[in-house]
């Protein structure tokens, strides 16, 4: 692995706040605007207990494009008005990016994920994130997150 320009590394953090701007606000068409648009592109959420112990369970998987497409139509279209709403507030910091030998980048950032209505649950404490080699530093598009991978903690009673 290689190291990456700053302007490589600001291009990663843009693309980051964008997702997570796009998450924020609900809206998904721009959450779906920070995938590659490669067939391949991914989604999966998956607890770290679970990784740890050699389980293949993901909370989430959205394993091509065409599933990201159907997460977006799902949430804005079917669950509209069928939920109680709640509010998010994603809290992200680069940890970790370097250039793989195939051209694609390996990027870790801890985070945080809280939701209302009450300002209470921490959701996930960790994101890992690989990036297509057209990914980087594609700025102002900022398209091109192939496969998004996220382990996070799962949250124990009483905490």
């Amino acid at each position: 692995m290689s190291k990456l320009s700053l302007e490589e590394l600001a291009s990663l953090d843009v693309l980051q706040a964008a997702y997570i701007s796009a998450l924020d606000g609900k809206a998904m068409k721009a959450w779906l605007d920070t995938f590659d648009d490669d067939p391949d592109a991914s989604y999966i959420c998956t607890a770290r207990n679970d990784v740890e112990c050699g389980l293949k369970v993901a909370m989430m998987l959205d394993d091509c494009r065409d599933r990201l497409i159907d997460r977006c139509t799902f949430i804005e279209d079917i669950w509209a008005g069928t939920f109680q709403d709640y509010r998010t507030r994603h809290f992200a910091q680069r940890v970790t990016a370097e250039r793989r030998e195939d051209g694609s980048v390996a990027m870790s950032s801890n985070f945080s994920v809280i939701f209302t209505p009450d300002d209470t649950g921490l959701l996930a404490d960790r994101r890992d994130r690989q990036f297509g080699p057209a990914a980087v530093p594609r700025v102002p598009a900022l398209r091109g997150e192939r496969h998004l991978q996220k382990i996070y903690d799962e949250e124990e009673d009483g905490e």
